[in-house]
């Protein structure tokens, strides 16, 4: 699975001045912005998008049908994909904070805040690459990026809609101790992983290149 990793990161590889200079771009305009948190979500989001993408590099050079006739089993290489869906919203929140610490050397910052945002915008651009994995698996990317479109969009409405009800807004979280929320939230996370890669894996096993 090493190799397959090294495949992607290579990809990665041929764009990379690409995203440093976004990255230094998002940083220098996030020096006029008195919230980071605009920019946490930014970085995290686009470091997050990377592991889809890798799928159309896949098929303009017709890897899946090159990767059937490889010795390595088809398991693997989802979990591939799945360790580039999780771990690159991973690594853009720490790089998303590393930028606040910058930051902070320039202007006061809410540490804790910015860590906790980091932390957020990483679960989302995980659950985000766990939804779309399987229908990328099934269907391309090119078609998954539609349903990407479709489920970003219920998510505007619905917030959009929920804005107009004055009940909703009375609602809050129930207090729970911190240590708790954490165990919530990592099993949410650990469970949702688990389910959509077995789906991804029944997918791809059934799949004919």
């Amino acid at each position: 699975m090493r190799g397959l990793l090294l495949k992607d990161f290579c990809i990665f590889g041929k764009s990379a001045k690409f995203y440093i200079l976004y990255l230094v771009g998002m940083a220098v305009l996030g020096l006029g912005m008195k919230n980071s948190s605009f920019i946490v979500g930014i970085v995290v989001m686009m470091l997050s998008i990377l592991c889809i993408s890798t799928f159309s590099y896949d098929d303009m050079a017709r890897w899946p049908a090159y990767a059937a006739a490889l010795p390595v089993s088809r398991s693997k290489v989802v979990l591939s994909k799945y360790v580039l869906g999780v771990g690159m919203p991973l690594l853009g929140g720490v790089v998303a904070f590393l930028i606040t610490v910058g930051y902070s050397f320039i202007r006061p910052e809410d540490m804790a805040n910015n860590a906790l945002t980091a932390v957020l915008t990483a679960c989302i651009g995980v659950i985000f690459n766990l939804i779309l994995l399987p229908p990328t698996f099934k269907w391309g990317a090119e078609k998954s990026r539609i349903i990407l479109y479709a489920a970003m969009a219920a998510i505007f409405a619905i917030a959009l809609l929920a804005g107009k009800f004055a009940a909703l807004e009375q609602l809050s979280l129930p207090q729970l101790p911190t240590g708790l929320w954490v165990g919530l939230i990592a099993a949410v996370m650990v469970g949702s992983t688990l389910i959509s890669y077995g789906v991804s894996c029944r997918i791809y096993a059934k799949k004919e290149f």
